[in-house]
């Protein structure tokens, strides 16, 4: 992700709970550009943040037996690194322990390792995952960032061309996109 207008420092603000970026913003020569959105309403203690960026693992959405998006929107990550420097950039690292004691439906045991590195033209937010166990799993997860945009209707996503696409709201939609991504209504 690219920025805009060159910005004199990040504004980062992360939470061990769900090992979330929650906002990220560009301020500097009098413009404060808020990247992600994060919504103002609890869901109610215990309960996952909407916005930022929810990591999710060992599954997507309600696609397998766990709780929607898996276990670790709920956990309590360890934070490793936090960071800012005097050229305006900041950095994160969380880990996450995930074994059979972590959640008696998911029998399997792996390191979650969450880090984030801004500077003044790009954000990359990058989790690995490693099987620490004795057994091969498959997963399904990733990150899902809430970008915010005063105008959506007006917004593009490129780089997913070539990549599938399911539509929530209409299952027969699933196709491979050869153009960037836009918006035309609800």
């Amino acid at each position: 992700m690219q920025s805009g207008p060159s910005p004199k420092t990040w504004r980062l603000r992360h939470q061990p709970f769900g090992g979330q970026l929650m906002s990220a913003v560009w301020a500097g020569k009098g413009l404060d550009h808020e990247l992600l959105f994060a919504s103002a309403h609890s869901l109610g203690p215990g309960a996952p943040v909407r916005g930022g960026v929810p990591v999710m693992f060992p599954q997507f959405n309600e696609l397998g037996p766990l709780p929607k998006h898996g276990l670790v929107r709920t956990a309590l990550w360890r934070e490793a690194i936090s960071r800012t420097d005097r050229a305006g950039g900041a950095g994160f690292r969380y880990h996450l322990d995930v074994d059979q004691t972590f959640d008696g439906h998911w029998p399997h045991a792996a390191r979650l390792e969450l880090s984030g590195q801004l500077d003044r033209h790009a954000l990359e937010i990058t989790l690995a995952v490693e099987n620490v166990g004795r057994s091969a799993f498959d997963w399904t997860g990733g990150l899902h960032p809430y970008f915010a945009t005063t105008d959506c209707l007006a917004a593009t996503l490129s780089g997913l061309e070539g990549s599938g696409l399911s539509d929530r709201y209409d299952a027969s939609v699933s196709r491979e996109r050869s153009t960037p991504l836009s918006w035309t209504g609800e």
